[in-house]
C-alpha cells in the first residue's frame, strides 16, 4: 500500500482471526446499546452510557481506549468520627458559605474557586476528615476525585467540567509536599492556574510537612485561602472514640478513664490500633500501650504513596 511501506503487520491465519474476532464480539455485544460518532459520518458501536455519575469519590484512570475518566473509590463513612477538636464544623461550614455563594462570584465575574491545605502530624486523622468533606458534598449532588498526576488534573477537570456543568467539584491532592518533591514547583503551579478557568471548584491538599510547601503556595490567597492544623485527639475526642466503638461487653474489660489517660498524645492512627489489639486481638493492655506509645503511624491514604518513588 502506497505511503505504508514502513510498517510491519502480523500474519494471523484466517480461521484464527475468525475466532478472535468472534471471542471479541461475544464478550462485547451484551454491553453494546447505541452509537457513537465524531464527525457525523463514521458510526461505531457503542456501549452502556449515562448522562451523570452518581455524587462521590473518585480517582482519574486513563487507558488508550477510552482515554481520561474516572473510577469511584468505595469507603464506608461510619468509619470516620466527628471528634470535638476536629476543625470539621468550621471547614464544612466555610465550604457551605462557598457552595450556597456560587451565584455571587459570577455575578460579580469571579470563578467560584476556593483552595485549603490540611496539615499536621502523621496519623492524626487528615484523610478521614476528606472523607468527611465528600459525605458533605454529596448533600450538594458534587463529585469528589482524588488526584494523583499533576500533568493530567486540568485536562481531566476540564473534561469532567464539559459533561457535568454545574456540579461542585472537590479536587483532593493528598501529600502535597511530596508531588511538589516529585513532579516540581513550576508543574504544580501550572495546574493551580489552570484550574483557574474550572467553574465551582475547591482543592483540598493535605500535607505532614507545612513548612516544606514554597510560599507562594500555601500563602497567597488565590491559591490556597485556609490552612487548618489537624492536631492529636485530645482526651474529650478519645473518650468519645472509645465509648462510641466499644460495645457494653467491651467495656467491662478495661476502666474508660484509664484507656482515655494512657493513650495520652495518641493519634487517631494510634487510637484505631489501640482498639484492634485490645478488644479484636485481644493482646495484654500493658505491652499493647508500651508498643504503640514507641510506633508510628501514618494515615491510611485515599491513592497511592508517592513517598516510594
Amino acid at each position: 500500500m502506497p505511503g505504508h511501506e514502513d510498517f510491519e503487520y502480523e500474519e494471523i491465519p484466517m480461521e484464527e482471526g475468525i475466532e478472535i474476532m468472534n471471542d471479541h464480539l461475544e464478550r462485547i455485544l451484551p454491553s453494546i446499546e447505541s452509537w457513537y460518532t465524531i464527525n457525523n459520518t463514521d458510526f461505531y458501536f457503542n456501549f452502556k452510557t449515562v448522562a451523570t455519575v452518581e455524587s462521590g469519590l473518585y480517582t482519574m484512570i486513563y487507558n488508550e481506549g477510552n482515554g481520561f475518566g474516572i473510577s469511584k473509590l468505595n469507603y464506608k463513612s461510619d468509619e470516620f468520627f466527628h471528634l470535638p477538636s476536629l476543625p470539621h464544623n468550621q471547614i464544612i461550614g466555610d465550604l457551605k458559605i462557598f457552595w450556597d455563594n456560587i451565584e455571587r462570584f459570577r455575578t460579580y465575574n469571579l470563578t467560584p474557586k476556593r483552595g485549603i491545605i490540611l496539615y499536621g502530624d502523621p496519623g492524626c486523622g487528615k484523610t478521614s476528615l476528606i472523607h468527611l468533606l465528600v459525605d458533605e458534598l454529596k448533600k450538594y449532588n458534587g463529585i469528589s476525585i482524588y488526584f494523583d498526576n499533576p500533568f493530567n488534573w486540568v485536562e481531566l477537570a476540564k473534561l469532567v467540567r464539559k459533561v457535568e456543568k454545574e456540579r461542585p467539584l472537590l479536587c483532593i491532592i493528598e501529600d502535597l509536599d511530596l508531588v511538589i518533591d516529585k513532579f516540581g514547583e513550576e508543574v504544580f503551579l501550572n495546574f493551580l492556574d489552570g484550574l483557574n478557568s474550572i467553574d465551582n471548584v475547591v482543592y483540598v491538599a493535605t500535607t505532614n510537612n507545612l513548612d516544606r510547601i514554597p510560599d507562594r503556595i500555601k500563602d497567597r490567597p488565590s491559591r490556597f485561602d485556609k490552612k487548618y492544623k489537624i492536631e492529636k485527639p485530645n482526651s474529650d475526642d478519645r473518650r468519645l472514640y472509645f465509648e462510641s466503638i466499644l460495645t457494653d461487653e467491651d467495656k467491662k474489660l478495661y476502666d474508660i478513664d484509664k484507656l482515655v489517660k494512657d493513650t495520652d498524645k495518641y493519634t487517631m492512627a494510634h487510637l484505631k490500633e489501640t482498639f484492634i489489639s485490645l478488644y479484636i486481638l485481644k493482646n495484654d493492655y500493658t505491652d499493647t500501650i508500651k508498643r504503640l506509645k514507641k510506633s508510628k503511624i501514618a494515615d491510611e491514604r485515599i491513592g497511592f504513596d508517592l513517598s516510594e518513588d
